[in-house]
């Protein structure tokens, strides 16, 4: 018989999470998508040691993690000097700032005293750890086998619910057993609520997100209720009140500020839910954990990955299937047991109808579930589904068949045809094909693998059913987050600087240009236009528009928003959480003889050469910037490269040093002082190359002003333009 004495279990746990811990630090590993980013600024030090970081978790990889670096170039300080909007920094996010709500915060504690790199690896390890102990200790608190709870506890960090959103709402999911431990375990009443104080305020500030707070503490709600003989007295009764008056105000005067000034926002503001709105689709994965979905993570829905992703378990149906019914009476469960799976089944079904059903939001409110969206109910529906399941199923006793194996397996194949072949038959070459089509039938495998354990080990029915499943979704889920570097996350990125470098302003230190999400422009260190305000900049942006009515004004800026600069002419907000600045505001681009990159020709530059041209000037403006796109063949070009400016024989100078400027992009020069310049005004430029070892290659196209190079003119050149980007103030 496979079995493992239930006091080593534990001890097992803890000694394998510990040695699991000191590689994972040790490496700097995290689970960050940020290498999504990397692969765009830095290819050669992405930093992903395996998997694929995923562009969808832009929730961490240009928010979370960027927030996290632009706190540490902060000083660890409160109000964000590094940014544009010197915003503050205790927002629904955690950061690690250091203040007193640092005492809360135990997961970064690491700040204090390791490297950025070390911390948040700690961070998001501490995190893992917190997630699987504390659910194991929930589990087994009301009742569950021990080795029964460890497996649950990892099946549940193997669901799409925690793998799609683990990165960003990890802390979330992982600190909320911890709070209800503390009140449902035994010992020294005051000591319990001592710690449940501490660990609900950490719960709130960590990551503050409503809908997740209030669906979970309703199943703490639910296991309070499984020993109300414990508070009694009045004097337990008043230290509960107590302390959990504490967690609340504790938690706001931590957050007043943000609470204030997010609760008249359009977005998130006060939304009001109903009921229903997962699909019967969604609903049903909570069953068949893998059918929404193809091995790529597309959902055969429209919508993106982390919407359709419930907490499902395989084992809840395997199990019903597997029952020997004859097994169900009442005296199979003593009173205490009884009574749990009656409050858990009440609760699993309140927060199945809340998901599927069209409860009135005033029916939803008795529980606070108007604040709720069904889509974010499915996480604590699934907690719900699996303690009930288990603590119903460990009294009871299973049979195995031919026929029962035949039924899960066509009931596997059957949802597999309705949810994924039928639907997209006509187009499931487009979606993977079968090749990427096939993880539901692990499931089967995993039904295989039980039989084995059951008929040739000798397991106990209930562990092998629930082991597969668990290794089911090891394979399928584990694939979602990448293994990421942290040491690359908080390198300098010098290479990918020394272009962004180029276009801060030199007057304001500020960088606007387009192209880059949400705050990972702050997050390497810059004054960056772009960024994500949790609490809008009413202030900056009313200067801005002074004319724009209150109205509209309000329908755009007053909301959590990722800023995005683009080439409109009136701000708007296509998204949510987006709103979208013309960039003229902050400075106007104009290139020549275009912006397109077509038929482009290489004019070689080598030492002591100079290439001069001209342009006319399209637009009045006052110019801070001249560019020129060059190549450096792989970086080999050296030497510096100067430039001459003339309009209306006032003259300007600059130089760049090319082995530090980036092949195949715009070699970009800050004048020392904006210069005036008409429509119409004739740019003279020249371009001299010294100390070089190696030429350079400025790349051109057909003009009609003719280059000239000296000491050698060449033929060839006539007809041809540099390719030029200048850069005049904003209008405002």
């Amino acid at each position: 018989m496979l079995t493992t004495p239930k006091k080593s279990v534990e001890k097992i746990l803890y000694i394998g999470l510990f040695l699991l811990g000191v590689l994972y630090v040790f490496n700097s590993w995290s689970p960050s998508s940020y290498g999504f980013f990397l692969k765009k600024i830095d290819t050669q030090n992405t930093g992903v040691i395996w998997g694929e970081p995923r562009g969808i978790r832009s929730d961490e990889w240009a928010v979370v993690t960027p927030l996290t670096q632009a706190t540490i170039n902060n000083g660890f300080e409160r109000y964000n000097k590094t940014s544009f909007y010197g915003e503050d920094l205790r927002i629904n996010y955690g950061l690690p700032i250091f203040d007193w709500g640092m005492v809360f915060k135990p997961t970064m504690w690491g700040y204090l005293f390791l490297s950025p790199a070390k911390a948040y690896s700690l961070q998001w390890y501490l995190t893992f750890c917190v997630f699987i102990i504390g659910y194991f200790k929930i589990f087994k608190e009301i009742g569950i086998e021990k080795r029964l709870s460890i497996f649950l506890s990892f099946s549940l960090f193997l669901t799409g619910g925690t793998q799609f959103w683990w990165d960003e709402k990890g802390p979330v999911y992982a600190i909320f057993p911890w709070v209800v431990y503390f009140l449902i375990s035994k010992g020294n009443i005051y000591l319990r609520l001592a710690l449940f104080y501490w660990v609900g305020t950490s719960w709130l500030i960590t990551n503050f997100y409503p809908p997740l707070v209030i669906s979970l503490a309703f199943i703490g709600a639910l296991l309070f209720l499984f020993d109300l003989k414990s508070w009694k007295s009045i004097k337990s009764i008043l230290a509960l009140a107590i302390s959990s008056m504490a967690v609340i105000f504790t938690a706001l005067l931590y957050l007043k500020d943000y609470l204030i000034k997010t609760s008249n926002t359009v977005y998130p503001g006060h939304r009001s839910f109903s009921g229903g709105g997962v699909g019967w689709g969604e609903w049903l994965s909570q069953f068949f954990p893998f059918a929404t979905f193809n091995t790529h993570f597309e959902t055969i829905y429209n919508s993106n990955i982390c919407e359709v992703g419930v907490t499902g378990f395989a084992f809840v149906i395997l199990m019903f299937i597997h029952l020997d019914y004859n097994s169900i009476k009442k005296s199979s469960f003593n009173s205490k047991d009884y009574y749990k799976v009656k409050i858990l089944t009440i609760g699993t079904v309140l927060c199945n109808l809340w998901l599927i059903a069209p409860v009135p939001s005033w029916a939803g409110s008795l529980f606070l579930w108007n604040n709720v969206s069904p889509n974010r109910m499915v996480y604590a529906a699934g907690i719900l589904l699996a303690m009930t399941s288990l603590l119903f199923f460990q009294n009871l006793k299973f049979k195995t068949s031919p026929l029962r194996f035949i039924s899960y397996s066509a009931l596997v194949i059957a949802v597999w045809y309705l949810m994924k072949y039928r639907p997209l038959a006509e187009d499931l070459r487009g979606f993977g094909g079968f090749s990427h089509n096939y993880t539901d039938f692990y499931l089967i495998l995993a039904l295989v693998i039980s039989y084995v354990l059951i008929r040739c080990f000798s397991c106990k029915p209930i562990e092998a059913f629930l082991m597969p499943s668990l290794l089911a979704s090891l394979i399928v889920f584990f694939n979602f987050n990448p293994l990421q570097s942290a040491d690359a996350i908080f390198a300098p990125h010098v290479k990918a600087k020394r272009l962004l470098d180029s276009s801060v302003d030199r007057q304001t230190g500020v960088l606007a240009i387009e192209g880059y999400h949400g705050a990972t422009l702050n997050g390497l260190g810059y004054k960056s236009v772009s960024h994500v305000t949790a609490v809008p900049d009413l202030g900056m942006w009313r200067s801005k528009f002074p004319k724009m009515s209150e109205g509209e004004f309000d329908r755009i800026f007053n909301r959590y928003s990722h800023i995005r600069l683009a080439g409109v002419s009136e701000p708007y907000s296509p998204q949510p959480d987006v709103v979208v600045i013309p960039m003229s505001l902050f400075k106007k681009v104009d290139f020549y003889p275009s912006d397109t990159d077509t038929n482009l020709k290489v004019v070689n530059v080598s030492n002591d050469e100079r290439l001069s041209g001209k342009i006319i000037s399209r637009v009045q403006g006052e110019m801070i910037s001249f560019s020129v796109l060059i190549g450096t063949y792989n970086g080999l070009s050296d030497g510096f490269l100067d430039l001459n400016l003339c309009i209306k024989g006032i003259c300007e100078k600059g130089n760049i040093s090319l082995k530090d400027s980036l092949d195949n992009q715009y070699a970009e020069i800050q004048l020392t002082s904006p210069t005036s310049v008409n429509k119409g005004d004739v740019i003279e430029y020249s371009y001299s190359l010294r100390n070089a070892t190696h030429p350079v290659a400025i790349y051109a196209t057909l003009n009609s002003d003719d280059l000239s190079k000296f000491p050698v003119n060449d033929r060839k050149l006539i007809n041809l333009g540099a390719k030029i980007k200048i850069n005049y103030a904003g209008d405002k």
